[in-house]
């Protein structure tokens, strides 16, 4: 016996996934701008090394990659700047103008946008 209505069911179930879709994509977004956004600046060079890497358009269960090609990224996200830690830019082996690193505090952020969606 054919379920009645199940066509409309299927279509509300398709937008709801499309709309999900588009809010999960909207936090990607917004989180890669605001990981480039708060990379630190001296030559530019590590703001200017992002690299978006995005598998497929439908965004639910798949996985995003933003990397970073600067020799010196994991310096930048977790400290480590040990030849001289206090300079111009440093302080205590971190960078003056992101201290706590740009992608672990964004990706909390964007954990809090996904929890909203």
């Amino acid at each position: 016996m054919a379920l009645i209505g199940i066509g409309r069911v299927r279509a509300r179930l398709d937008k709801i996934t499309e709309e999900m879709n588009d809010s999960v994509r909207r936090v990607f977004i917004d989180v890669q701008n605001r990981i480039i956004r708060a990379s630190p600046v001296d030559s530019g060079e590590f703001r200017n090394r992002w690299i978006p890497v995005t598998f497929d358009q439908k965004v639910l269960g798949n996985t995003y990659e933003l990397i970073n090609t600067a020799p010196y990224a994991n310096v930048i996200e977790y400290g480590g700047f040990t030849e001289k830690p206090e300079t111009e830019m440093t302080i205590g082996g971190y960078s003056k103008q992101a201290p706590q690193g740009v992608v672990r505090v964004n990706l909390e952020w964007a954990r809090q946008e996904i929890k909203k969606i």
